[in-house]
């Protein structure tokens, strides 16, 4: 559902960043709180997250009491990955504002992220305790449905979200992550089309819609749907992952081989896209890089099955049966019948 990269979207809207210093504020000091908070504001603004976190926590020994400072020093640390971190801020923010909205959706979203869905549940009942007619609180229930996979009762709960709010595009995104998680793919399609038809740069939702383009073998509305994404979102892994699916499903293997690499650089360390990377090596009989690549995702994921299959069978394609031998040894601790797979593929080959 709503990962790291969905919410680091939400975030970066909600942050207060004033600009208009005639001086680079990196080197600007000041005493000043009211200076020192626009300072973090302009260097958030410039994405120096260092330099705001720093101000931020500046301001706050100064003026402890101001929930805008909380909220966007966790949101600063939201930003740099340090989720957990930015997590009491947004409490904080809220203790000193009750009904500060922006606080709880950050809080929500901070703790679904780090998969602390009992809490974020608590959070959610507790914002719609103080905001009854936001939609949001539904919105994030769903979210927490989602992740347990428990489909129909996010389906009701995201349906109530968009009776409070229905020009929510982020609503409206969720509806189809749930249509797609009941295997109602023409329902999710068009709610991904609606979610667009409210917000057309949302990006998530063109890389949806490619995904479900890319299951359903239908080549070119997946590469426009990919494509459409990554003009909003250049560095999109998942949409370059996903168009290189799109070509490998159809033996467009040069092709694949393009977006493939292209998720590696835009996401070195995502095991999957070093993985399918080296599968299609493998098809093109290239097995030398095949086995660098599937030595890059096992380097990242020891355990991975696919990964471990696949050097198998490019050690056995090059005649190498003793480090196909290895290999089987080392599977057969993680997935027996997948080690009996390769030792049957490796004796007839």
């Amino acid at each position: 559902m709503s990962g790291m990269r969905g919410l680091l979207a939400v975030f970066a809207a909600l942050i207060l960043c004033p600009l208009g210093w005639s001086q680079d504020p990196s080197t600007t000091t000041s005493s000043d709180p009211e200076q020192i908070f626009k300072l973090a504001s302009d260097a958030y603004a410039r994405r120096d997250y260092a330099t705001a976190e720093s101000k931020f926590r500046e301001y706050l020994s100064l003026k402890p009491d101001r929930p805008e400072a909380h909220y966007n020093l966790g949101v600063t640390l939201v930003v740099q990955k340090k989720t957990e971190d930015g997590i009491p801020f947004f409490r904080k923010a809220i203790s000193l504002r009750r009904d500060y909205a922006n606080a709880w959706l950050s809080l929500t979203d901070a703790l679904i992220t780090v998969n602390k869905l009992d809490d974020a549940l608590t959070a959610a009942n507790d914002w719609e305790k103080v905001k009854p007619k936001d939609g949001g609180p539904a919105l994030r229930r769903s979210m927490i449905l989602s992740r347990q996979k428990k489909w129909d009762l996010a389906l009701l709960e995201v349906q109530d979200s968009l009776r409070k709010t229905p020009d929510s595009a982020r609503a409206k995104y969720q509806l189809g992550q749930v249509y797609e998680g009941l295997r109602q793919d023409d329902n999710a399609i068009q709610a991904y089309r609606d979610c667009l038809g409210i917000d057309p740069k949302y990006f998530r939702a063109h890389r949806s819609l490619g995904d479900i383009f890319e299951r359903k073998s239908q080549l070119k509305n997946a590469v426009d749907a990919y494509q459409s994404a990554l003009a909003l979102e250049p560095t999109d892994a998942a949409s370059f992952l996903g168009l290189g699916n799109a070509y490998f499903n159809v033996k467009q293997y040069d092709q694949a081989l393009t977006y493939y690499n292209a998720a590696v650089q835009a996401s070195p360390k995502w095991a999957t896209a070093h993985t399918f990377l080296a599968d299609t090596f493998e098809r093109l009989r290239k097995y030398d890089s095949a086995i660098e690549s599937f030595q890059n995702a096992l380097a990242i994921d020891p355990n991975r099955v696919d990964a471990l299959s696949g050097l198998g069978r490019c050690y056995a394609a090059k005649g190498d049966k003793k480090a196909a031998q290895d290999v089987v040894t080392r599977l057969k601790v993680i997935d027996p019948k997948a080690a009996e797979r390769l030792r049957i593929l490796i004796s007839g080959s």
